[in-house]
């Protein structure tokens, strides 16, 4: 098969993941299709992204491969024998080799992957023989998912359509020693609970932590308070927002926390009527001043 290099539309990429859950239909049930495919897609993008830097500190290093896989030019470690061309090579006990490699993606980037490729049964050969996996291998191996192949912002879209995404959280700024960048964490599951689904949390949690000279903390109540927020799972004022999918098609997709979470700006400007009775009170004051400097100018010309 022949990999198309070319810039993936938003349109070929919708229609790639069609025809990913075509290929698993029949023996995996609608409803589960993004078990299987969110998994795969991100091993695939992942896979890709390793082999794009790896050619760009190879070239920088003059051919040094030993140089370009060093991991602090990669963003994420691929240990060997789990790379996507490795499972592909697969022809039998497939499922085995998939389920192998994202554990082992994961063990090694515990700090970032933990859990991220689900709990999927890909050796159950009665739901998943090898032929199926086989041909839904070679189908997203088609397309070269690195980042100059396709563009994050649409990527998220699919899987913002995909209804993977749960929640979006953003921490305060100078919490990571090495960054004043304010970070964000976002939270991906593949079966939302039914009062989830077609719904994203918006969680601005930009002022729970505790202001230091060099760097700011995010202390035990802090934590305990975003964990409740992302728990019940309800709008707060200023803090919290449930977004509906509609809202986020109104945003262009756009996962800028301040377009969901509006800040109630609290002013202290008095009313009419108090602006009024504190003109008049200051306006009597100031005839009461006035007589009496007056007085005190006249006593000084007699």
């Amino acid at each position: 098969m022949t990999i198309k290099e070319n810039k993936l539309t938003l349109s070929q990429l919708e229609q790639y993941l069609s025809k990913a859950a075509w290929i698993l239909k029949g023996p995996v049930d609608a409803s589960d299709f993004k078990v299987y495919i969110f998994p795969l897609l991100f091993f695939k993008r992942i896979s890709d992204v390793y082999d794009e830097e790896f050619e760009t500190a190879l070239a920088e290093s003059k051919g040094d491969s030993e140089y370009a896989s060093l991991p602090e030019f990669h963003r994420f470690e691929i240990p060997k024998g789990s790379h996507w061309n490795d499972v592909r090579e697969k022809t039998t006990h497939v499922g085995l080799a998939i389920e192998k490699a994202l554990r082992a993606i994961e063990k090694a980037n515990q700090d970032y992957l933990y859990g991220i490729f689900g709990d999927a049964q890909w050796s159950n050969k009665n739901k998943l023989p090898d032929k199926l996996l086989n041909d839904l291998i070679e189908h997203f191996s088609q397309y070269n998912l690195a980042q100059s192949n396709v563009d994050p912002d649409m990527l998220g879209q699919a899987l913002l359509e995909m209804d993977l995404l749960e929640a979006v959280i953003g921490l305060g700024s100078n919490i990571f020693y090495g960054t004043q960048l304010a970070a964000c964490i976002m939270v991906f599951t593949q079966k939302k609970p039914p009062r989830k689904k077609g719904k994203v949390l918006f969680i601005d949690a930009s002022d729970q932590i505790r202001t230091g000279r060099a760097q700011n903390f995010l202390e035990p109540e802090h934590v305990k308070k975003i964990f409740t927020w992302y728990k019940n799972y309800k709008d707060v004022d200023n803090y919290v927002k449930v977004a509906s999918t509609d809202d986020l098609k109104e945003n262009d997709y756009n996962l800028n926390i301040p377009l969901y979470v509006e800040k109630i700006i609290e002013d202290d400007l008095p009313s009419v009527e108090e602006a009024l009775a504190g003109l008049k009170e200051a306006w009597d004051e100031s005839l009461k001043a006035e007589d009496r400097f007056k007085k005190i100018l006249k006593g000084f010309i007699e």
